[in-house]
């Protein structure tokens, strides 16, 4: 027969459950078996932890896709419309600030709960990197496309293109991992206080 305890128990487990605080959730639930609830309860509740813990890892497993996809339509709109009066700064807030950010938090609200920080930043960093990477390929073959010059000029325009790209990926994925750890850590947060 379940009492009063056993009610609460399950009852914080429940919540638990609700809030991706699935160890948390775990814990309650054997406590609440060994306070005597019901084995159904204590079944249905199991079933649901593990259910949910798996489609939380899946979606972790997936946020880099996203990410990726994200910034891969931001950078193409980017490599699409680049309007002359728009200028370096407003271009560079936009490559390097709002697109990794907005991926990174992607990816960052996929990891809240379980994951470590530096989990949630490789991976919000490897989703923003692919795509600065291919927008920045697009980008300059476009340019060269439109360029009329030597091989040599090509080749050292080719080169500093390189570098630049190298830059602008290492710093635009730093922001993505950055916009990540912070996304995470804001769905830990918000979670904990509900507790």
């Amino acid at each position: 027969m379940e009492d009063e305890i056993t009610h609460k128990e399950l009852a914080a487990a429940e919540k638990a459950l609700a809030e991706g605080r699935y160890d948390a959730a775990q814990r309650l639930l054997n406590k609440a078996a060994e306070s005597g609830a019901t084995p159904r309860h204590i079944q249905d509740l199991h079933r649901r932890i593990r259910t949910e813990r798996v489609r939380h890892e899946f979606a972790v497993q997936n946020s880099v896709f996203g990410g990726f996809g994200i910034a891969f339509v931001g950078y193409l709109l980017l490599c699409i419309r680049q309007p002359l009066g728009w200028g370096i700064p407003l271009w560079l807030a936009l490559a390097v600030g709002v697109v990794p950010c907005a991926a990174g938090g992607y990816v960052g609200r996929r990891h809240a709960g379980e994951r470590e920080p530096g989990a949630s930043f490789r991976d919000g960093a490897k989703s923003v990197a692919g795509a600065m990477v291919c927008y920045s390929g697009f980008s300059t073959l476009i340019l060269v496309s439109r360029l009329q010059k030597g091989a040599l000029q090509l080749g050292e325009e080719a080169f500093a293109a390189l570098l630049t790209t190298a830059l602008l990926t290492i710093v635009a994925a730093g922001m993505a991992g950055v916009a990540s750890v912070a996304a995470s850590r804001i769905g830990v947060k918000r979670t904990d206080a509900s507790a």
